[in-house]
């Protein structure tokens, strides 16, 4: 008997696992669901649409997990500048951003995602999310969203904002996008050297009573690289945030290798109070130049992880 499905997907080469893939399979596909995946021809299925899988990989979509959608057109422009390009090149760029820009910027993002096969990402702060939210939503991308939460002094007059006001700014970006299509919004706080501890306790708070992810990112120096310095063996030494709830984002590493190199890193994690989330901050400003705890640099490296969101 001659099965029905919508698309139907011959002879590619599938990723059933992130270690395998088999060649010369169909792909069923109907109502948005994977109906079978079965080697060429052993069953009969008929679609509305049928594509050739010849040459291509079918597998499960990527995940940007940390990228910055008011940062899309700067592109090309800093690679590899130095010397620091924070405030001299990305703070200034993003003080210029409209509302027209963002959308520019989140249309360009999403462009990018599909065509590369990115179905999923972590936002880690920009301005205009609503503008930018729209667009994901219409793309139909899984993606998490936050805005971007600073209240230190001598931020550029258009981007500056108190503790107070940025905490608004993350209500109403929850309040208005969180669970839109595939969207979910989280709190941040984007880079912890740039908040208060008023703006940590503030958006820890407001992100515990709504049950949502408290999203912080922050940056580590490599001086101790080898050593097993590895953000989340400090993080749970020092008990900032519960086991389990370590979410690593891409790491920086150009040796290409699945653990943490000695170069500058990436990270982000999730806390649940606003008391954890006052300790990570104080926490980080003792990790520049290199000063991490004996203790934890005789742990081994952690393994590499394949990018994931909730």
């Amino acid at each position: 008997m001659v099965k029905k499905c919508e698309l139907l997907i011959q002879n590619a080469a599938v990723m059933t696992d992130y270690q395998t893939i088999r060649k010369g399979m169909d792909v069923a596909v109907g109502d948005g669901k994977i109906l079978a995946v079965f080697p060429h021809g052993e069953e009969e299925w008929e679609g509305k649409e049928t594509l050739s899988g010849k040459d291509r990989v079918f597998m499960p979509g990527l995940i940007d997990s940390h990228m910055h959608t008011g940062q899309q057109l700067l592109k090309g422009l800093v690679l590899d500048a130095r010397p620091i390009i924070w405030t001299r090149v990305m703070l200034p760029f993003e003080s210029t951003l409209t509302p027209e820009r963002m959308k520019l910027s989140a249309e360009l993002a999403a462009l990018e995602m599909i065509r590369c096969g990115t179905t999923g990402f972590v936002e880690s702060g920009s301005y205009f999310m609503e503008e930018a939210a729209a667009v994901y939503l219409e793309s139909g991308l899984r993606g998490r969203l936050s805005c971007s939460t600073m209240d230190e002094d001598g931020l550029p007059e258009s981007i500056a904002m108190d503790a107070k006001e940025a905490v608004r700014r993350a209500d109403r970006l929850y309040e208005d996008w969180n669970g839109a299509g595939n969207l979910k919004v989280y709190y941040s706080l984007r880079a912890l050297n740039s908040c208060s501890d008023q703006l940590v306790r503030l958006t820890a708070e407001h992100a515990e009573e709504r049950g949502a992810i408290l999203h912080i990112r922050g940056k580590w120096t490599g001086s101790c690289a080898g050593k097993g310095c590895v953000p989340m063996n400090i993080w749970k030494r020092w008990e900032c945030c519960p086991a389990g709830s370590w979410e690593p984002t891409a790491s920086s590493c150009p040796t290409g290798k699945k653990s943490w190199c000695g170069t500058e890193e990436s990270w982000s994690a999730t806390v649940r109070s606003a008391t954890a989330a006052k300790r990570c901050r104080r926490r980080q400003s003792s990790w520049k130049w290199g000063s991490f705890p004996a203790s934890a640099q005789t742990e081994r490296p952690m393994p590499g992880w394949i990018c994931g969101t909730r």
